[in-house]
C-alpha cells in the first residue's frame, strides 16, 4: 500500500506544476499575383483550295484536301497543276496564352453545303480533330488546320463560292 501512495504522490507532482508545452500561432504574408491570361486563338493565313470542278467524271466520294506546302496532288475534285498549286494550303491558326500551360485544342465544323461536305483536321492524311500540348515559352502556338472536302452529291452542285465555317476551341487542361 505504501507503494501505490508513493506512486499517486509523485503522479500527482508531475500532473500540478506548470505546463511544460505551449503552442502559439505566427502569421506568414505571401505576395500572390494572378497572371493568368485568356487563351485567344488568331488566323494567320486561311485554308485554301483551288478550283473544285464537278462534271461527268465527278463521283460521289471524290475527295480534295490542302497541303502544308500547296505541292500540287491531283484528285477528280481538285484538278491541280503546278500552276496554281498555290492554290491550295493548309490555314495557320496562332493560340496565344499562358507560357508552359498544358492546352487541348479542337476543331469541330463539318458541314454539308452544295453537294459537298467540308471537314477541318490537324493531320493531312487522317481525320484529326484534338490535339494537345504545352503553349511553347514565348506564349505562342501555331498549328496548321487542313482542309477535306468529299462530294456528297455531284447533282446538288451548282456553280458559286461556298463558304464553309469551324470552329478552333483552345482549352487550359
Amino acid at each position: 500500500m505504501n507503494k501505490l501512495m508513493s506512486a499517486l504522490v509523485v503522479a500527482g507532482a508531475l500532473t500540478s506544476g506548470a505546463a511544460m508545452a505551449i503552442t502559439e500561432s505566427f502569421d506568414v504574408t505571401v505576395d500572390v499575383q494572378n497572371v493568368s491570361k485568356n487563351l485567344a486563338v488568331a488566323q494567320v493565313s486561311p485554308i485554301i483550295f483551288p478550283v473544285v470542278t464537278v462534271d461527268e467524271s465527278a463521283q460521289a466520294g471524290d475527295k480534295c484536301f490542302t497541303n502544308y506546302d500547296g505541292a500540287a496532288v491531283y484528285s477528280a475534285l481538285c484538278r491541280d497543276s503546278v500552276a496554281n498549286s498555290a492554290n491550295r494550303k493548309s490555314g495557320l491558326y496562332r493560340i496565344t496564352g499562358t507560357k508552359l500551360a498544358p492546352i487541348s485544342v479542337s476543331l469541330s465544323g463539318s458541314v454539308n453545303l452544295n453537294g459537298l461536305k467540308f471537314t477541318p483536321s490537324f493531320n493531312r492524311y487522317d481525320l484529326v480533330t484534338t490535339v494537345t500540348g504545352d503553349i511553347p515559352d514565348t506564349g505562342e502556338a501555331n498549328v496548321d488546320v487542313h482542309g477535306f472536302l468529299a462530294l456528297v452529291d455531284p447533282t446538288a452542285v451548282s456553280t458559286q463560292q461556298t463558304t464553309f465555317t469551324f470552329d478552333i476551341t483552345a482549352t487550359y487542361n
